[in-house]
C-alpha cells in the first residue's frame, strides 16, 4: 500500500510539474502572440476623396491668407471660384478678402511699398466631424503666416484657425467652400 501511495504521489508531482510547465509556456506565448499580432497591424490609407478635399482646403487657405504681392490678385480671383458667393461676401465684410478690384490693387501697392515677403505655413488640416446632412464635409486648417520685412527681420508669426464646410458644385463637380469660420 505504501508503494501505491508513493506512485500516486509521484504522479501528482509529475502532473504539477507538467501543469507548471504548461502555465509557463502559455504565459510566454500569449504576450508573444499579442506583440506579433500588433506588429502586423496595417494603417489604412486615407480615402482618396478625403485627401483631395484636404488638399483643396489647404489651397484655399493659401489663397485666402496670402499677403504676397506677386500672387495676391490671382489668389483673390481664385477665391471667387472656390468659395460660394454668400461665404465670400461674409469674408469681404470682415476684411479677410478685398471688396473690389480697386481694393485688390490698393492692397498690392501697399504690400509692394512695405517690401516684405510672406509665407503661409499650414501646420494641420483635419476633419473635426462627420459630413452634414447636406453632404458638406468640415475641414479645419490651422497654421501661421510668417512675414519677413525688406531688411530681413522676421515679424512675429500670425496664427490662423479656419473651419470650412466643403461641398461639390453641382454644375462643375468641383469642390466649393460653402461656409468659412475664422476662429
Amino acid at each position: 500500500m505504501f508503494d501505491i501511495f508513493r506512485v500516486s504521489t509521484l504522479r501528482a508531482k509529475g502532473s504539477q510539474n507538467f501543469l507548471s510547465k504548461v502555465i509557463r509556456v502559455v504565459a510566454f506565448v500569449i504576450p508573444l502572440v499579442l506583440i506579433s499580432g500588433c506588429a502586423h497591424i496595417t494603417i489604412q490609407p486615407k480615402d482618396p476623396q478625403l485627401i483631395s478635399i484636404e488638399q483643396f482646403a489647404r489651397d484655399v487657405t493659401v489663397h485666402l491668407m496670402s499677403v504676397d504681392p506677386k500672387n495676391y490678385e490671382q489668389y483673390q480671383h481664385l477665391l471667387t471660384v472656390e468659395i460660394t458667393p454668400g461665404a465670400l461676401r461674409q469674408l469681404k465684410q470682415t476684411g479677410h478678402c478685398a471688396k473690389s478690384p480697386s481694393e485688390i490693387k490698393a492692397r498690392v501697392q501697399a504690400m509692394n511699398k512695405a517690401n516684405q515677403a510672406s509665407l503661409v505655413k499650414i501646420e494641420a488640416a483635419d476633419f473635426p466631424g462627420k459630413a452634414t446632412e447636406a453632404g458638406l464635409v468640415p475641414v479645419e486648417v490651422k497654421g501661421t503666416i510668417v512675414t519677413i520685412s525688406g531688411d530681413g527681420k522676421e515679424k512675429p508669426p500670425a496664427r490662423f484657425d479656419l473651419l470650412y464646410l466643403v461641398g461639390t458644385n453641382k454644375a462643375t463637380h468641383k469642390y466649393l467652400i460653402a461656409n468659412v469660420q475664422v476662429r
